[in-house]
């Protein structure tokens, strides 16, 4: 797992054998985008401001109360106008940015309160929220309805606020009003469950950085994320309710019980929730009006129409003339989709949808050429610039085309081949426990019958854990530390009063070394050793101080990071001859300059940057034994945005831009790496430029290795399914060789769709081909990307909009008359939480143009 500097994410698994895998996991920090809620009924645990984790939580018989403050108590409040009955929890402590441990106080309340329906007089076509007998109620009045149990973290509660905003029809006058810390978390459980219930309506207004999830804490499983603005039909303000509808039908059939609302922000922000109940009745049957919501242009001549509405109801017009519709195709998942084929392409100019309930307004701009006559020269594209860490499953590896699976992280780092046994370093009080899964061997066998290969992130420390559940600093043994496991009162983090207490790994290690590396991989079995397409020397070596200080107890220098790399690199090919070694696998942007040594380990090295002075020493060592030792720059990079972190206009903005880092030199970055004194004197300092800047590296100080980047991150909503599929796109025009994003991508997700919409999933007649296409074309780079291959028989290309309201238009000259393949995702068809993979052919003449809706990513191929 990536340090918490860097700001690494770890997303929901699928339900496969890796979905417990959230326990340990991030779930908080400064910058952090991925997913923060914790499965299974786990706390959100700070630890520093970069880094909160997912924790087992204390087992309870009634409920539990969790919070990831920092500096202050949390307090959850309760201030009823009826007599209730108040429990309070357990006191637990909690890290703030001091070491003194602050307890949190929560309260609740759980009595019945009886409720009276209001009628709406309202004329809306949005029904009333006042839920009906057979309905289970979550809040109604002003409190939890009876069994229901408040499981929230980092939030302060006034469950009887009665504005502003005005409290909605049949809310009896109050309504909840919560403020959460940075991705804190709004979560109620009913022990009964609320498994057969189909939709969970409420009404909201206020703040919408929010993602909602149903957990059942019985099997366990937690569902993907929902993005609150994709549950309102009307999205939802500061100064009025609107009514929202969870759709939990469509998460499947599990013993639903828990019901959380994570925010998506890292600051403060204040929600007010009104109405809360489960209804048997579907999202659809609730909001249906038979009519058509929302619409799209995109393509050639395809308009695509969202809703129940008929569509010999729909007429459109250009200019006050008519456009006939051809023909029409209905797609039912994840929701009711209508793909009308127009007789005619679309042009420049205003459209006017009109259906049964309103008119749809389409404003296709001129269109931007690109000739593939003038493509400027090909590169070859790798296909392992596809790939994730950890992957859910078999199935999801085939569904989404993905060919390559990165075994590696922290906990990997003092993994025990031999035992599978695991340490979870500094994530979680230096514990060893059973690998999950049953080691690699067993990961790799789903790895490949999902068709794809392994990176193996080989250990290259001194130790391995032993085979037993242990802890490296006991508090029987050193004393009273800093702070201890909540949960294992002799489990302690390794400081007293702020240092570093000095360990004897032998407590929960073995030795390990180059020789045991050698004779393991030496040892492994036939069809494991054939499905590791990649080794990498460990991970992110370079801050194992920090992550391992218990096996790791001197700073990580120049030379000690090199001694490692050379001494594993070469027991790794000693085994295996012909292994692809990938090294040294820096961790951050910081210490792809410097060492954690500080400066003056830079200047008694020439004043080189580390990476520059790794290479250096890496050449001349290989020149001299006549082998090399890894055969890929292996370095781990996250763009970073400076932004609000709020889902606003412009933190998406900032989000999409991000992506410049990855090859622009003229982009200057909007995060502490726009800092020109972070450079180590290395040029251009500002810009980052990541794959241009490492490859003009390796030419001049090691000619011949590849460029590989095992961790990247970015988030599985809507933004971030267009900045993954902008990443790939970039990684395939800039020449990447190895690229594994960090964490998994979480199934049926924009983010899993955008490796869809290049693979079009395994064994696809029609995936991104294999060598590139440089096409002049112009276009903005902040709020578009356009990229074009070839392949034997076929050409393609990807266009992407990072436009959230306008609509773009290309033409692409020498794309010959035929059929096409055509795939996308986006806004609208796709919401921010869902992967419909909706792919159809097309016949295109010599003038078709390409329309891509604002938000959407188009692929077509000849």
């Amino acid at each position: 797992m990536m340090h918490a500097k860097i700001l690494a994410a770890v997303l929901f698994l699928a339900p496969s054998a890796l979905a417990a895998d959230r326990t340990w996991q991030q779930c908080g920090g400064i910058g952090y985008k991925g997913v923060m809620t914790c499965d299974r009924g786990d706390i959100c645990q700070y630890w520093n401001d970069y880094y909160s984790q997912c924790i087992p939580a204390p087992t309870t018989t009634t409920r539990r109360t969790t919070t990831t403050t920092k500096k202050s108590t949390t307090t959850t409040k309760t201030t009823t106008k009826v007599s209730v009955t108040t429990s309070s929890t357990t006191e637990v402590p909690v890290t703030t940015t001091s070491t003194t441990e602050v307890p949190v106080t929560t309260s609740t309340t759980t009595t019945e309160v009886p409720v009276t329906s209001t009628s709406s007089t309202t004329t809306s076509t949005t029904p009333t929220s006042t839920p009906a007998l057979e309905d289970l109620e979550l809040y109604h009045g002003n409190a939890l309805s009876s069994g229901w149990e408040n499981w929230s973290w980092s939030s302060t509660f006034d469950f009887t606020y009665a504005g502003p905003p005005t409290p909605p029809a049949g809310s009896g006058g109050s309504v909840i009003q919560v403020t959460t810390g940075g991705y804190g978390g709004v979560s109620f459980r009913n022990p009964k469950g609320y498994a057969g219930y189909k939709t969970l309506v409420f009404q909201v207004a206020g703040a919408s950085a929010w993602g909602l999830v149903a957990d059942s804490t019985t099997e366990p499983f937690t569902s993907g994320a929902v993005s609150l603005v994709d549950s309102c039909p009307t999205p939802p303000t500061a100064d009025a309710f609107t009514t929202c509808y969870f759709d939990i039908a469509k998460l499947g059939d599990h013993a639903w019980d828990r019901v959380t609302f994570q925010s998506w922000s890292d600051k403060d922000q204040t929600t007010y929730l009104a109405n809360l109940f489960f209804t048997t009745k579907t999202a659809l049957e609730l909001t249906d009006t038979k009519s058509f919501g929302s619409g799209a242009a995109f393509g050639s001549n395809t308009l695509l129409l969202i809703g129940t509405g008929d569509i010999t109801d729909v007429t459109v017009t250009k200019g006050g003339e008519p456009v006939a519709i051809a023909s029409s195709e209905i797609v039912e998942n994840p929701s009711r989709r209508v793909y009308a084929k127009l007789a005619s392409s679309w042009a420049p100019g205003v459209y006017t949808v009109t259906h049964s309930a309103g008119v749809i307004t389409i404003t296709i701009p001129a269109a931007v050429t690109g000739d593939l006559s003038s493509a400027n020269g090909t590169r070859k594209i790798s296909k392992w610039i596809y790939g994730t860490n950890f992957p859910a499953s078999s199935g999801f590896l085939n569904t989404y085309g993905i060919p390559l699976g990165r075994w590696g992280g922290n906990a990997m780092t003092p993994y025990n081949p031999i035992t599978k046994y695991i340490n979870a370093a500094n994530d979680w009080y230096f514990e060893n426990r059973p690998a999950d899964n049953g080691g690699f061997e067993s990961w790799a066998k789903m790895v490949a019958a999902g068709h794809a290969k392994a990176v193996y992130s080989i250990p290259m420390l001194d130790w391995v854990a032993k085979p037993k559940d242990c802890w490296s600093y006991s508090v029987a043994k050193y004393g009273p530390q800093d702070k201890v496991d909540p949960y294992n009162a002799d489990a302690g983090n390794g400081l007293q009063n702020g240092t570093r207490i000095v360990n004897d790994p032998n407590d929960c290690y073995v030795p390990w070394g180059p020789s045991n590396v050698t004779a393991y991989l030496s040892s492994l079995d036939a069809a494991t050793a054939s499905t590791i397409e990649f080794f990498t020397i460990g991970n992110e070596l370079d801050i194992a101080d920090g992550t391992h200080p218990d096996i790791q107890q001197e700073k990580m220098s120049y030379d000690n990071e090199l001694a490692r790399v050379k001494a594993y690199g070469q027991a790794i090919r000693a085994a295996i001859p012909t292994a692809k070694i990938l090294g040294p696998t820096s961790c951050c942007f910081w210490f792809w300059w410097h060492s954690s040594v500080g400066e003056t380990d830079q200047a008694a090295h020439g004043g080189l940057s580390k990476l520059r002075y790794l290479l250096r020493e890496l050449r001349a060592y290989d020149e001299e034994v006549g082998k090399k030792t890894i055969d890929y720059l292996d370095v781990h990079f996250n763009p970073q945005e400076g932004r609000p972190g709020d889902g606003s206009a412009a933190d998406n903005a900032s989000r999409l831009r991000s992506s410049r880092a990855w090859w622009d030199p003229t982009y200057k970055d909007e995060s502490y790496m726009g800092q020109d004194g972070v450079y180590a004197g290395e040029e251009n300092p500002g810009s980052v430029y990541f794959i241009r800047r490492m490859k003009k590296l390796i030419s001049e100080e090691y000619p011949g290795l590849g460029l590989a980047v095992t961790e990247w991150y970015n988030n599985n909503d809507l933004v971030g399914g267009l900045q993954i599929a902008d990443g790939l796109g970039i990684f395939a025009r800039e020449g990447l060789d190895v690229a594994t994003k960090w964490a998994n991508t979480d199934p049926g997700s924009a983010g899993a769709a955008a490796y869809w919409l290049y693979s079009g999933g395994y064994n696809s007649a029609k995936p991104f081909p294999d060598q590139y296409l440089n096409v002049p074309i112009f276009y903005d780079p902040d709020t578009a990307a356009v990229f074009f291959a070839k392949g034997e028989s076929n050409t393609a290309g990807v266009f992407i909009n990072k436009n959230p309201t306008e609509y773009q238009h290309y033409k692409v000259v020498g794309w010959k008359a035929g059929t096409y393949t055509i795939r996308h995702f986006g806004t609208p068809g796709v919401r921010s939480d869902q992967g419909a993979l909706f792919e159809a052919t097309i016949t295109l003449d010599a003038s078709s143009t390409v329309v891509v809706p604002p938000y959407s990513a188009v692929f077509l191929s000849q």
